[in-house]
């Protein structure tokens, strides 16, 4: 499916360096119908909360936002 930018709120990107990433992920959605996305940042990392103070208040069950996963690796888009 090609996504449009006007349809994703948030990017982040990722790259499979251990494992597969979005399949790791499938395969909790499968089990639980629902999986957070991980971030592991490095300890010299910000932690970056001016991106994630908004996206906690912003994203609800009732009103959720499409989120682009994109895989550096790759160059691949995931719609999340």
């Amino acid at each position: 499916m090609a996504i449009s930018s006007d349809d994703i709120h948030y990017l982040f990107r990722f790259r499979d360096l251990i494992a597969s990433t979005i399949a790791e992920h499938r395969k909790m959605i499968d089990k639980h119908h629902a999986c957070w996305w991980g971030w592991w940042k490095r300890p010299t990392e910000d932690a970056r909360l001016d991106i994630w103070v908004p996206l906690e208040k912003e994203a609800t069950k009732e009103r959720p936002l499409r989120i682009g996963l994109f895989d550096s690796g790759n160059v691949i888009v995931y719609a999340a």
